[in-house]
């Protein structure tokens, strides 16, 4: 990404040069509509001298106005390229100032003080472009240059003495418009080169902002993810059943899940082998799992459940999904296949229960189904938090009714 601070000195005075002519654009449409306003007054002072001249230069600067106003809207409405574009605004105010310069082949009055007010009336135009085209030098070159030397070759053709001071006067006019454009150009220059660079760091800084938010999501994101099976973590698991004093928040059902033999498989194939076999057993339980419960990786080959509002009917029926969830062999290499099981304890929490303690007695239900083989499910039957309900059935048909285990359950 090329910014402010990296951008090439030669780049950033192409944009400066591009930007100032964008600038010009709105500019001199103004100034075009004004100079309508302009020639009306200035019409108004001079028609009874000259009626025929008059009328004639109106309809040529009327003229010429329609035509330079489409073409510069045409500028501002186009894709063009820059070279383009300052072609055709040199075109519009380099034609403009041979429009102005003319006036005195189209207004000759007789009286001097009339020729010399013609004169001022161009002296005042080498002003209005000196202002005008301040942010472009190609631009002021050609729109002063033609209304100075086609003014000053218009009075010449008067064929007098005064002519020529008149003529005098509007060339030290063009070199007076040359000594300001010096002065303001480069202030101007550098306005626009700050404006441009100001505004590229504030995009720079703004782009860096919304990097730094993403970058922020995915650290959260992988503080909350178990990086091997993308299941929320055993923190995202506590925080999203328990407050900060670890009290349960809503009644629920919670569960352990522990592979059987997963140590055997993970140390006779290896790590990567167990890795696979983790990833497809965490990808086909969540395709079991119903909207709203949350299933957690807490270390190793252990899982976590997290049942809202679920009844313990509703959480057996699960549980018998994880275990059949199983029954099909799991490839883990090359040609390799392995068989596994799961053993699932469950416990009811009320709102206000001990975090700790309901995943306890789940972890001591869990160990009496292992005990009993594993490969099935069964709950808790101690204290408030839970309640046994009618004995599950396995998916073996065999009955699933916790068989007591003194040493994890008190």
């Amino acid at each position: 990404m090329t910014t402010a601070a990296s951008a090439r000195p030669d780049d950033l005075a192409a944009n400066v040069e591009r930007s100032a002519l964008a600038a010009l654009v709105p500019a001199a449409r103004r100034s075009l509509l004004m100079s309508v306003v302009s020639v009306i007054v200035f019409s108004a002072l001079l028609w009874r001298h000259n009626p025929t001249g008059m009328a004639s230069w109106i309809a040529v600067r009327v003229g010429f106005s329609a035509a330079a106003l489409a073409l510069l809207k045409t500028v501002a409405d186009s894709e063009w390229a820059y070279e383009r574009q300052l072609g055709a605004v040199k075109a519009v105010m380099g034609g403009s100032g041979m429009v102005w310069g003319l006036i005195p082949l189209f207004v000759q009055p007789s009286a001097p003080e009339w020729r010399a007010v013609v004169t001022l009336w161009l002296f005042g135009n080498q002003s209005t472009i000196t202002a005008l085209c301040s942010p472009s030098k190609p631009v002021f070159r050609w729109a002063l240059g033609t209304v100075t030397v086609a003014g000053a070759a218009a009075e010449l053709t008067a064929g007098d003495s005064y002519a020529v001071v008149l003529a005098g006067l509007l060339l030290l006019g063009g070199l007076f418009s040359l000594m300001v454009f010096a002065a303001i150009h480069p202030a101007m220059n550098a306005a626009i080169s700050g404006h441009l660079t100001t505004t590229a760091l504030a995009a720079e800084l703004e782009q860096q902002q919304v990097e730094l938010r993403a970058a922020n999501r995915a650290l959260l994101e992988l503080a909350s993810r178990d990086a091997l099976t993308q299941l929320p973590n055993r923190r995202t698991f506590a925080a999203a059943v328990a407050d900060d004093a670890g009290v349960v928040t809503t009644p629920t059902i919670l569960g352990f899940v522990d592979l059987d033999s997963f140590k055997a498989i993970n140390d006779s194939r290896g790590h990567a082998a167990g890795d696979a076999l983790l990833q497809e057993v965490a990808d086909r339980w969540q395709r079991v799992l119903p909207a709203g419960v949350v299933l957690a990786r807490t270390g190793g080959d252990e899982f976590a459940l997290h049942m809202p509002g679920a009844t313990m009917d509703d959480a057996n029926e699960l549980a018998s999904r994880l275990v059949l969830a199983l029954d099909a062999p799991i490839a883990v290499d090359a040609g390799s296949q392995v068989t596994i099981s799961c053993s699932i304890g469950l416990a009811r929490a009320e709102a206000g229960n001990e975090f700790d303690a309901v995943m306890a007695q789940a972890d001591a239900a869990l160990y009496r189904v292992k005990k009993r083989g594993g490969g099935s499910f069964g709950a808790s039957n101690r204290g408030p938090t839970a309640r046994v309900g009618a004995a599950p059935t396995s998916p073996s048909g065999g009955s699933d009714r916790p068989i007591e285990a003194p040493e994890r359950d008190e």
